[in-house]
């Protein structure tokens, strides 16, 4: 189901949706432990994401410092520029 589904579904509007989806991202993303790689991987398999499209979206959802975490060492990892 899409942002905008969901934001019609509930009478709200899709910027909202985004809103309260970052909201409970990041409170799951900060009861977990480990550096930002782990908890991402701890979030992939606790929400059984197994397509490349939905793990972009749930990297968007992170925060900002979890982001640039996971792309300087992506980036290390695989020499990456």
């Amino acid at each position: 189901m899409t942002g905008q589904e969901i934001a019609q579904e509930l009478g709200i509007t899709r910027q909202a949706v985004s809103k309260i989806l970052q909201k409970a991202v990041t409170k799951v993303y900060n009861k977990l432990t480990g550096d930002p790689n782990e908890r991402l991987l701890t979030m992939i398999r606790m929400f059984d994401i197994n397509d490349e499209k939905d793990i972009k979206s749930l990297y968007k959802l992170l925060p900002k410092d979890a982001k640039e975490f996971v792309k300087l060492d992506l980036q290390k990892r695989y020499y990456i520029q």
